[in-house]
């Protein structure tokens, strides 16, 4: 297992890349979504780095599950806005509050569905109790800070 540096390496490498990826796809004059919903595409891509921070977040602190949504959630958010600011100068698009409504939502059901996932494996690991699950670090020590 992992440790030390290199676990903060291998759990913030994956979100720090793909806030690059939504970068230069917001970059670039005109993305096609076919023929899903803009609003849907805005969900689904938030909400996947939704639940890859919070996946780094929760393996690299001792924060409880409130802190970890919060700094999880609000992470994402303000890079939707920061996203949504950045198109605002990209020619061909333009700002959207409901584009950054979207991104909030899918940020928010990424970090909560994670979250749940989470606390249900580490109920499983603690209640049929599996000595090589990491999770049940978290649920053994109940007095995490929230």
């Amino acid at each position: 297992m992992l440790s030390g540096p290199m676990l903060y390496v291998w759990m913030y490498s994956l979100p720090a890349v793909y806030c690059g990826l939504i970068f230069w796809l917001s970059d670039q004059p005109s993305v096609s979504t076919g023929n899903v919903n803009d609003k849907l595409v805005h969900i689904l891509a938030y909400g996947l780095l939704g639940a890859l921070v919070t996946r780094a977040v929760y393996f690299t602190t001792t924060w409880g599950l409130g802190r970890v949504f919060g700094a999880s959630a609000l992470f994402c958010i303000l890079y939707g806005l920061s996203d949504e600011w950045h198109q605002s100068f990209v020619p061909g698009r333009d700002a959207s509050i409901g584009d950054w409504l979207a991104d909030g939502v899918g940020a928010l059901l990424g970090t909560v569905v994670t979250l749940l996932l989470y606390v249900g494996i580490s109920y499983l690991a603690k209640k049929y109790k599996l000595p090589t699950s990491r999770f049940t670090r978290f649920i053994e020590n109940d007095n995490r800070n929230s």
